[in-house]
């Protein structure tokens, strides 16, 4: 028996026709959405490539940043309940996470407006601008004020 392959690789998950991709980075697995092991090999080349030219970037080239770049990250988000319900500002480590939890509770589709990074107090320092805002615990009224202060200050993960 031989060693493991070591580094970047190409491989079929449990007889699934599609092709996988292994970054030994992050120990990463990733679908190259593919039955062609030619496209996968060029799929996997452009990954390697793309993790010299961005070592900190999560996302496959072409994608647009997502939840998942963000996910070990502490952020101060801010999710609104619906189209034009009350925003939560809150803190978290793991966005991803964070937001199915809260979805499972909600019948309502909820938007990431936006995200700050983390700082210490910076969740309660938001809290306090916009306390006249607050409807009850960390629930804001989508005021004109709180909406501009979300389009011009952060940042959103499409």
């Amino acid at each position: 028996m031989g060693r493991p392959i070591k580094g970047p690789r190409i491989y079929r998950r449990d007889g699934r026709p599609l092709w996988y991709a292994y970054l030994r980075r992050d120990r990463q697995h990733i679908s190259l959405k593919t039955a062609d092991e030619s496209v996968a090999r060029q799929r996997l080349l452009e990954l390697v490539e793309n993790e010299r030219e961005h070592p900190s970037d999560y996302a496959r080239p072409g994608d647009r940043p997502s939840y998942r770049k963000l996910a070990a990250k502490p952020v101060v988000y801010f999710i609104q309940d619906g189209i034009g319900g009350p925003i939560k500002i809150g803190r978290t480590d793991c966005l991803r996470t964070r937001l199915n939890t809260l979805q499972s509770a909600h019948a309502r589709k909820l938007i990431v407006l936006g995200l700050l990074e983390d700082w210490r107090g910076l969740e309660e320092q938001m809290h306090a601008l916009f306390t006249k805002e607050r409807m009850g615990g960390e629930w804001f009224r989508p005021s004109l004020e709180l909406l501009k202060f979300i389009s011009t200050n952060t940042t959103r993960p499409r």
